[in-house]
């Protein structure tokens, strides 16, 4: 027994912490909960107090539709786009059947250049029953430049049978446009001349492309005026 003792390496006695010490500590960790605090609110500005519990429900993965719902909302306020893709994408998952989601992902999604993630959304909200035209719209854009052509103006010729006239100018520049680059001359041509019959306030609607669609015809056709 004393043998054991004799051999037995003694312990570092702790040091207690002087009241001096202690403030110290207690004002740094103050210090750095303030500066958090200040970051949080300069990071998500009024929104900093209604963010905390959506964040702790998310992360815990308690977070129900509508919590993600309104966290997406707070994103896209704060242009937060990265964190309201992934609250969107949270959002469908908790309620596939929520179709206006779908559509505010598919529209987040071609703002982060997600373009074919962007068409599988599209096409659910569409074939789920959305009516929106500017989903119609957007999904037409995303096909034409994903270069299919086909479903690209299928979808702008029936946007085309609408009656607002103002968005049907922009439908129809998109619309020939994508004839243009299938080199679809005659339908392109029919299309702007279609376009300029509607009102005198037409007559000069895509001149530039006009002129390039009679050259590839050959001169064939004259410009309505």
């Amino acid at each position: 027994m004393d043998q054991f003792h004799q051999f037995q390496l003694p312990f570092p006695e702790k040091k207690k912490m002087t009241p001096e010490k202690k403030s110290a500590v207690i004002m740094i960790g103050l210090g750095l909960f303030m500066v958090v605090g200040f970051l949080r609110v300069v990071s998500w500005d009024k929104y900093a107090l209604s963010v905390i519990p959506l964040q702790f429900y998310s992360m815990i993965g308690a977070a129900t539709a509508d919590d993600h719902a309104r966290y997406s909302e707070i994103c896209t306020e704060r242009k937060k786009h990265d964190c309201a893709l992934e609250q969107l994408t949270y959002q469908t998952l908790a309620n596939p059947k929520d179709i206006h989601a779908r559509l505010k992902l598919g529209l987040m999604q071609l703002k982060l250049k997600q373009t074919e993630k962007a068409v599988e959304s599209l096409t659910a909200y569409i074939e789920g029953g959305g009516i929106e035209p500017r989903a119609q719209f957007e999904l037409a854009k995303a096909h034409a430049s994903l270069g299919n052509t086909k479903e690209a103006l299928e979808l702008y010729s029936g946007l085309l049978q609408g009656k607002t006239d103002v968005f049907q100018v922009t439908v129809t520049r998109e619309y020939v446009n994508t004839l243009i680059k299938a080199n679809r001359w005659s339908q392109a041509k029919a299309a702007i001349e279609k376009a300029r019959r509607k009102s005198l306030t037409h007559n000069a609607f895509m001149t530039a492309e006009y002129k390039v669609v009679l050259e590839k015809m050959g001169g064939r056709g004259i410009a309505s005026q």
